[in-house]
């Protein structure tokens, strides 16, 4: 007999009632006594399966099992007042002194629910904890898994660390006794939300607590606080059956051997099945295919359903496609079979042995294909591989070529059998054709056919065609043209080989027969045509033996002075030559020199009695005149620049060069140059035409010296490199001669040099004088006049 028992808040009372021995039975005593009967009268769940009072006075032994069920909290929500060290009844303040919130030490966070929440502390991994226990309705049941919902946040106001060092954490306490941490059934992960975050515990005690409570946890060593709220605990309820169905399939198609297993996780055993077939077992087998559904029922009546297919494969079945014999006699066919349906893998066995999905090489006949699936499950086909006849081609010779070497024989093909449409292959000289009937075949040669069919087979056929003796035409004798325009050469024409009668024409000059005469020098083509229309031709250079040429070289007269040359050499024509210059004759070349400007007749004769005539230019090149202006040619030191200006008459273009007698030179037509130095300058212009004839012009430049100087009226000794300083500027003055006073406005000399280089920098005694009026006397001799001068005025120092 089994008696279902709840564990109740005040189980505790009824341990001494109950003694339980190795094999899990109980011993109950006196079991109608008067606190077991108020607690079970006063318990929160049903206590109607509970409802026996054995009066006997044996102990009865009896079997008894304990099951999870769902327990509440009383004040889920911590309700209360808001005050330090203390928590809302009935929860115990465990360990430290945890605070009802808001409004306790800052925190002012409102409650996720209701009006009062709980917060806690824990230091320096436990060395200080705050946190707060309760008593179950019911008590855990060990290895039973459970879940609730709490709210949590994290507060940082008693964070002393880093925040990366100390994290927030929750941990669920299991104990039998108010505070009593008995076993530590969850800590959760970091906690970081400032605001209510819901949260969902799960966890699996190892013993049978009466009691829960909550606190922080550590899940990082570190030193410093953690501070963690709560609010808004769910009932502690044990998770549902969860279901799961195993399945399996059918093999073959239409075979009723599949099988469903329920798997049930969590829950409370026992648990009953009931599947939509009616089947009552954890597992159902002999099924068909379809789907099938059960519900679970646990032993605190909790109902999970769940359903499952049970598949069963296609029909296996088979398409055979085939490919016959391409040639007669081959063994090229080949079968290739499809399945469907079934299960993967398959495996083939052909009746000529072979086992995959294909068979190859095979020769005509029928053959048979086995296929069976992963399952053993078969199925058979059939198939008859065919060959067409066997291909036979044939050269049918039509006509031979007309001439030696012509490509004009004809021939043709005929075929029979194998698989038509047929395609042409005719080889010959590295010549072919794609065509059934052929022209243009040479004579002479191998000419090979292919036939091959649709299928690719092929059949060879050849033939050779008959050449004719080759035309042939020669030159048997010419004579070439005797001198320029001379129309005397001559040539003719031996013809061997074709067919009789000859046709023969000469061009470009259209006579007939084998001679012709009367050529002048050129190409000649004589074309020869047979009775069968072949044709040679064959050419003939008649070269001219032409007059000789006058070949001669000369060098023309420069600058007028009758130095003009003539070289003259014959070439061409017949030698050897005779040379006519004048009056002048020879047998060899001729050298005449001294030759003016004019035009010359010269004369070449060679053996052949052919001549030639020519006139010769001799011309003059060159001949130039310069001649120049300078402006001013008379100047002083201060304006020494000088421009001057070059012209020529006579051949142009011309280049100028200038000397200025002062060791600088310059090139071109118009120039400047600047003296720096007085003195009388001899200039000298040479131009230079494009010939190199020149001519030479000469005049003279005068450079007159004086004496000047150049003083400031105004320094300002700022510093800024600008106008700092007092000179006395001059040209042409004895530097030896030279002295510098400066004076105030009282007449007291506040500055003396002798040094022409050195100014007055606008100070006395190494500081600077104040903005005024100064006075400047200055001795100097001029080079020009030797005459001592003296030179004063004012200078005005300004800021």
């Amino acid at each position: 007999m089994y008696i279902k028992i709840y564990f109740i808040k005040n189980f505790m009372q009824l341990h001494q009632y109950f003694k339980f021995i190795n094999n899990g039975d109980i011993f109950i005593k006196n079991i109608c006594h008067t606190k077991i009967k108020n607690s079970i009268l006063h318990s929160k769940r049903d206590t109607s399966l509970l409802k026996i009072c054995l009066s006997i006075a044996m102990i009865i032994l009896i079997n008894i099992k304990f099951y999870a069920q769902t327990t509440c909290y009383d004040n889920a929500s911590f309700e209360g007042t808001s005050m330090p060290h203390q928590v809302p009844s009935p929860w115990n303040t465990c360990w430290g002194t945890p605070d009802t919130q808001p409004g306790q030490w800052g925190i002012s966070l409102p409650a996720s629910d209701g009006n009062t929440y709980i917060s806690c502390l824990l230091l320096n991994n436990y060395e200080y904890v705050e946190g707060t226990t309760q008593p179950l309705d019911s008590c855990m049941i060990a290895g039973e898994t459970y879940t609730f919902n709490i709210d949590l946040a994290f507060s940082n106001i008693y964070m002393t660390a880093s925040p990366d060092e100390c994290y927030g954490s929750f941990a669920v306490w299991g104990g039998n006794s108010a505070c009593h941490r008995g076993e530590l059934l969850y800590c959760s992960g970091e906690i970081w939300n400032t605001n209510w975050q819901t949260y969902t515990i799960t966890f699996t005690p190892t013993q049978n607590w009466c009691y829960i409570g909550f606190s922080p946890c550590y899940i990082h060593d570190c030193n410093g606080y953690i501070n963690i709220m709560m609010d808004n605990i769910s009932c502690i309820q044990p998770l549902p059956p969860e279901l799961s169905i195993d399945v399996t399939d059918i093999l073959c198609n239409g075979d009723c051997n599949g099988a469903v297993t329920a798997n049930v996780s969590s829950g409370t055993p026992p648990f009953s099945f009931i599947w939509s077939n009616g089947c009552t077992t954890q597992t159902c087998n002999n099924l068909c295919a379809g789907t099938y559904s059960v519900t679970v029922t646990d032993s605190e009546g909790e109902q999970t359903t769940a359903s499952a297919t049970i598949n069963e494969p296609a029909i296996l079945t088979t398409n055979v496609t085939s490919q016959n014999v391409s040639c007669n006699g081959g063994n090229n066919g080949n079968a290739q079979i499809s399945v469907t349906g079934g299960t993967t893998p398959y495996t083939y066995i052909w009746s000529n042995g072979q086992t995959t999905d294909i068979a190859n090489n095979l020769v005509a006949g029928t053959y048979t294909v086995t296929v069976t699936d992963a399952n053993n499950c078969t199925a058979t086909n059939q198939v008859t591989i065919n060959q067409p006849d066997i291909l036979i081609a044939n050269i049918n010779l039509v006509q031979n070529p007309l001439c030696y070497n012509d490509s004009n024989g004809i021939a043709n093909a005929t075929v029979t059998g194998g698989v038509p449409p047929y395609s042409y292959n005719w080889v010959w000289n590295n010549h072919n054709s794609n065509l059934a009937n052929v022209n243009n075949l040479p004579g002479g040669e191998l000419i090979v056919l292919t036939v091959t069919d649709n299928n690719g087979c092929q059949s060879i056929d050849s033939i050779i065609l008959i050449n004719p003796q080759l035309l042939t035409c020669t030159i048997d004798t010419f004579g070439n043209e005797i001198c320029t325009n001379g129309n005397n050469g001559f040539a003719m024409v031996e013809i061997n080989g074709g067919t009789q009668p000859y046709s023969i024409i000469w061009l470009p000059i259209n006579q007939t027969g084998t001679f012709v005469n009367g050529l002048s020098a050129g190409t000649y083509t004589v074309n020869v045509t047979d009775a069968n229309n072949c044709t040679c031709e064959t050419d003939i250079i008649i070269s001219n033996i032409p007059n000789p040429t006058i070949e001669y070289n000369i060098s023309n007269d420069s600058c007028h002075k009758c130095i003009g040359k003539i070289h003259i050499n014959g070439n061409s024509g017949t030698p050897p030559y005779t040379y006519y210059f004048g009056n002048i004759s020879d047998t060899n070349p001729l050298n005449i020199n001294n030759l003016c400007e004019g035009t010359y007749n010269i004369k070449i004769t060679d053996s052949n009695n052919c001549s030639v005539e020519e006139s010769v230019n001799i011309i003059n090149y060159g001949g130039i005149e310069g001649y120049f202006s300078a402006k001013p040619q008379v100047t002083d030191i201060y304006n020494p620049e000088v421009h001057f200006y070059g012209y020529t008459e006579g051949s142009s273009p011309a280049i100028y060069y200038w000397d200025f007698g002062d060791g600088s030179i310059d090139i071109g037509q118009t120039v400047i140059h600047s003296f720096t130095e007085s003195g009388n300058y001899t200039i000298s212009l040479i131009v230079e035409d494009n010939f190199g004839c020149r001519d030479t012009a000469i005049d003279q430049v005068i450079i007159e010296n004086i004496s000047t100087y150049y003083l400031p009226n105004v320094i300002t000794p700022n510093e800024d490199g600008i106008n700092d300083v007092f000179y006395f500027s001059a040209t042409n003055i004895d530097p030896n001669s030279y002295e510098l006073r400066i004076y105030d406005r009282w007449g007291k000399e506040i500055f003396y040099t002798k040094d022409i280089n050195v100014g007055w920098d606008g100070k006395y005694n190494g500081k600077v004088v104040k903005q005024d009026v100064y006075n400047y006397l200055i001795y100097f001799v001029d080079k020009e006049n030797f005459i001592l001068h003296k030179v004063y005025g004012k200078i005005l120092v300004y800021f």
